[in-house]
């Protein structure tokens, strides 16, 4: 099945991603859903206050994207973030003046 990106080709239809997926599942055993790019794609759901709820939707609307790929996005910064400071690196914060901070993040 060919995807955006890989040879220009429309989306797949629900009926073809319907198929993979069965086909998918039947012999790697797995139910999670092949994605474009060959990611896969695993139903959650999770429990936010209201507050990061709100967040999460107004990080999504100001980005022009679907708070599942901001949910994505946020998780791959945390996931760089976390990496860069096991690696012994920091994260800076230049304000408005030219003034450096480090940033703390609670673990």
């Amino acid at each position: 099945m060919n995807y955006p990106g890989e040879s220009g080709h429309i989306l797949p239809t629900m009926l073809e991603l319907l198929l993979e997926l069965h086909l998918y599942s039947t012999y790697t055993g797995r139910n999670s859903i092949p994605m474009y790019g060959g990611k896969m794609a695993v139903k959650m759901s999770v429990n936010l206050s209201d507050e990061a709820a709100e967040a999460l939707k107004r990080m999504a609307d100001k980005n022009g994207v679907t708070v599942t790929e901001q949910l994505r996005r946020s998780i791959a910064t945390e996931t760089w973030r976390e990496r860069a400071e096991e690696a012994g690196g920091k994260v800076l914060v230049e304000d408005a003046s030219g003034r450096v901070r480090e940033v703390e993040f609670q673990r």
